[in-house]
């Protein structure tokens, strides 16, 4: 039975946060079993952090959660589906 309910599909997204507390505030908020894989590192631009996760959560689902977050802004204006190299992580 278990052969015909269909996996969930993992998908990679990236975006650019403003400080260290908003990925933190991120993680504190998503569930454990939405993400495979979560890295964040330094922008050489900007004073934020690049962020890019592996996940099974729908861009909705990952707007609604930052929506959760103060001053999340820069996460929700730089959200993109896709990996984090091929994301200008440019606000809207």
């Amino acid at each position: 039975m278990g052969q015909n309910r269909r996996a969930e599909q993992a998908m990679i997204c990236s975006f650019r946060a403003e400080c260290v507390a908003d990925v933190n505030a991120l993680l504190e908020r998503l569930p454990v079993n939405r993400y495979a894989r979560f890295s964040a590192f330094p922008d050489v631009t900007f004073l934020d952090m690049q962020v890019e996760i592996e996940c099974t959560s729908t861009h909705a689902f990952l707007r609604a959660v930052m929506g959760q977050i103060e001053d999340a802004h820069v996460m929700l204006d730089t959200l993109r589906m896709v990996p984090r190299a091929q994301n200008r992580l440019l606000l809207r």
